[in-house]
């Protein structure tokens, strides 16, 4: 037999979870064990021929005086041999070495003890010449383990916040909102300040360990998830720091992982507000800038990422930075839509605008595309239309009901059973909101529409924060997946887009989520990376449930629309990129769909997070 390696590493409380997964059959081997132990423990190991042979390890900080031999015929995995040195967290210093017959598999092991050169050193080698080379999962695998061996309190830095890699806290990491994509974090902060973000960055940085950031994960397609690396859980930083209202205009200064909803509550106390909100209050400040944060009232208002007027961002290089339009603005324009890929914003200084008291919201039903879009031509010209949307819904009875109330169902059960006499066809249901502020006259503007109407009256906080539809749905049936497409259409292409959708569209691949329409100005929107036609558009969300959530349905569903996207891409449409399509999907890719924009976004990379120190599963700047 040949001698192939001894190692001596200091095991902290480190679980070697993944090492050597994949089976090595192997004939003979022996392993030579001397362990310094720090805790009490009993180990259970059983060979491939079924025999038991128990270790006891009492009297801690005592040295085993005897090596411990074990010679057995295996056919099994190399790593349950492994795993009894330190499966269970031991603390100790262990010293190993490997005696094996087979040079294919010396070759293996020399491969592996390269890519981990940092723990293991190699005192003889018999190998003949030549490479073997590491498949993709081994490569993982040996990554994975030398991440969780600097998961350590010995070897981390200090922080006021709170660092885990236990797994309960890593399995709640593992996936988002979408439920599509699967990870192996292995590590998540819980920062308390600003320095510890830095903190971690820098550690991550030293240790060449990706690092992406998380909030309340309502993305779909590993927008905040992050494999084999750190996840910085940016709620924990929540504060409202400053506010400053005149009662006609102000800003407001927070922390980047407080949600829309509880800053709201708080500047509706002044009767202020931030000028755009989403549809979906329970999201982070932070997470939304990033994406972009349209809304229902960006025709007006701009999307969040415009309203902004001042960040703090620790960027990948582990600066704290301040930006703003006149201050770093390079870095200011690029964590504006730049899907986290150049630091955490942990401050954000954005507008308020004075906040209505009263909204006064109208439903209607329109039954065509052309109907629609001419209605929303018009209302992109009159401004007191402060929140425009729309859903695309089948003409049945329960939907109606959803969206217009059972009582005007009720109230006009003939417009409605005539409408329902074929369930394959679609109605637009159209929401339109009117503000009325205190103290001020209200003039209500006629809605240039004839047709069924229905109007009431709702406070501000009660609109903005109500559940979508998607969420009452999945509230009602249960998590599922949500293969969603969020594409952005010009105005002049709709008619040829819906014309094709509404073809390949049937009812029941809605699967129980809305198609969701907010029509749009461009020239409102001032954000360079938030990638949008020139001319008006609309944002179309078709935010699917998966029902039954089967591997199947969720694959034929993503098909629908991975070609709806490609429909889309005819119609000089483009993505945004929230959703749970695969496609742009690597850096040429990212290079088109960002189009003059990506010069400016790969400098800034250089610039600001060289060692592509921040990632997630849209492989944007890494394959």
């Amino acid at each position: 037999m040949t001698k192939i390696f001894s190692v001596e590493v200091l095991i902290e409380k480190v679980k070697l979870i993944e090492f050597l997964k994949k089976p090595i059959n192997l004939k003979y081997w022996t392993i030579h064990t001397n362990l310094v132990v720090i805790e009490d423990v009993c180990y259970e190991i059983t060979s491939s021929t079924g025999e038991k042979t128990k270790i006891s390890v009492t009297n801690k900080n005592h040295y085993l005086d005897d090596f411990l031999d074990f010679t057995w015929i295996l056919e099994g995995e190399i790593k349950k041999q492994f795993r009894f040195l330190i499966r269970n967290g031991i603390n100790g210093k262990v010293s190993v070495e490997v005696f094996i017959p087979s040079t294919a598999l010396s070759k293996k092991l020399l491969a592996l003890q390269s890519l981990l050169n940092v723990e293991f050193k190699i005192l003889e080698q018999f190998l003949n010449d030549g490479k073997y080379e590491l498949t993709e999962s081994e490569k993982k695998i040996m990554k994975e383990y030398v991440i969780n061996r600097l998961m350590t309190e010995q070897v981390l830095p200090k922080f006021e916040g709170k660092f885990s890699n236990e797994e309960d806290v890593l399995e709640k990491l593992k996936t988002d909102f979408g439920q599509m994509i699967t990870v192996n974090s292995v590590g998540c902060l819980n920062p308390k300040s600003t320095e510890d973000v830095q903190k971690i960055i820098n550690y991550c940085n030293k240790n060449e360990i990706p690092v992406n950031t998380r909030g309340m994960s309502h993305s779909a397609s590993g927008q905040c998830l992050i494999d084999l690396g750190i996840v910085i859980n940016i709620k924990t930083m929540n504060k409202i720091l400053s506010i400053d209202f005149d009662g006609k205009t102000g800003s407001v200064v927070v922390e980047g992982g407080i949600t829309w909803e509880k800053l709201v509550r708080e500047t509706l106390k002044l009767n202020a507000t931030p000028p755009t909100l989403t549809d979906w209050q329970k999201l982070t400040v932070g997470g939304t800038i990033s994406t972009g944060g349209l809304g229902f009232m960006s025709h007006n208002s701009g999307i969040q990422a415009d309203n902004v007027l001042e960040l703090e961002v620790v960027s990948g290089d582990g600066e704290i930075r301040i930006c703003s339009r006149t201050e770093n603005s390079d870095l200011f324009n690029l964590v504006r839509s730049g899907l986290g890929q150049f630091g955490v914003i942990t401050k954000v200084k954005m507008k308020l605008n004075h906040a209505p008291k009263i909204m006064h919201v109208t439903k209607l039903l329109i039954d065509n595309v052309k109907e629609f879009h001419d209605l929303s031509t018009q209302l992109l010209k009159e401004p007191d239309f402060e929140c425009i949307h729309a859903f695309l819904i089948p003409n049945t009875r329960v939907e109606f009901e959803k969206k217009m109330g059972q009582t005007v169902v009720t109230e006009n059960r003939g417009y409605f059973a005539e409408k329902c006499k074929n369930e394959e066809e679609f109605s637009f249901f159209v929401e339109l909101v009117q503000y009325e502020y205190e103290d001020q006259c209200f003039l209500e503007k006629e809605i240039p529409l004839n047709g069924l109407k229905h109007s009431y009256q709702e406070d501000f906080f009660s609109y903005v924060t109500k559940e979508p539809p998607l969420i009452i749905t999945e509230k009602e049936k249960g998590k599922t997946a949500h293969p969603e497409l969020a594409a952005f259409i010009p105005f002049s292409q709709f008619s040829g887009f819906m014309n094709e959708f509404q073809l390949m569209h049937k009812a029941a691949d809605m699967s129980d989520g809305p198609v969701l329409f907010i029509p749009m100005k461009s020239s409102s929107i001032q954000t360079p990376l938030f990638v949008k036609p020139e001319e008006d558009f609309y944002f179309i969300g078709i935010l699917r449930n998966a029902y039954p959530n089967t591997k199947e349905r969720v694959e034929y569903l993503s098909e629908l629309n991975n070609e709806l996207y490609q429909i889309a891409l005819k119609y000089g449409g483009n993505r945004y990129p929230c959703d749970s399509i695969n496609k742009p999907g690597n850096p040429e890719e990212w290079a088109i769909h960002f189009g003059n924009q990506w010069p400016d976004m790969t400098a800034g990379k250089i610039k600001f997070d060289p060692k592509n120190t921040f990632r997630s599963m849209l492989n944007i700047f890494h394959k």
